[in-house]
């Protein structure tokens, strides 16, 4: 074999391994996707969840609200409670949708500064739930025994402990 043979058997192999690390290199990648795949769709359970829980929601207290027109104290724990049932609606759809619009072509980074400010919404959303439901129970409990027995509970208790609890609920 001359040189020139040996330049060009040495070009094809190198050609054969480029072609095989690149290869290798798209599975390695792909395998890695494939399992942040298969985690950010489980992660999508809690806001599905969320939806559907808060439609459900938003379905009764909006008849509840209908049933309930003329009676400011049950309608407006109502509306409350319909409110907060639509934000987690919202924010569940929101969730879903970043995580359902990750591109997996994108550069690592770029999925990682999405997942990152979803993740920076999904804190200030739990935050701010989590803090609502120290006023959410006084209508919960309200209007649940309303809807559930039909008992009126505005008749028992006191004016000044539900003020004091929902002062001390915001505080």
């Amino acid at each position: 074999m001359e040189l020139d043979d040996l330049r060009n058997v040495w070009r094809d192999y190198d050609a054969k391994l480029d072609k095989s690390m690149k290869l290798n290199m798209h599975l390695l990648k792909r395998f890695d996707l494939d399992k942040t795949q298969s985690e950010l769709k489980r992660f999508l359970r809690a806001p599905i969840l969320g939806v559907v829980i808060g439609f459900l929601v938003m379905l009764i207290m909006g008849n509840f609200a209908y049933t309930h027109m003329g009676e400011p104290e049950f309608l407006a724990p109502a509306i409350l409670l319909f409110i907060f049932a639509l934000g987690q609606v919202v924010f569940g759809i929101y969730q879903s949708s970043v995580v359902l619009h990750v591109s997996y072509d994108e550069p690592i980074t770029a999925i990682q500064r999405k997942l990152a400010a979803m993740r920076v919404h999904r804190i200030r959303y739990l935050t701010i739930t989590r803090f609502a439901y120290a006023i959410l129970w006084i209508p919960v409990v309200t209007v649940g025994v309303e809807a559930a027995f039909g008992v009126n509970l505005f008749e028992y208790l006191d004016t000044t402990w539900l003020v004091l609890n929902l002062l001390i609920g915001v505080a």
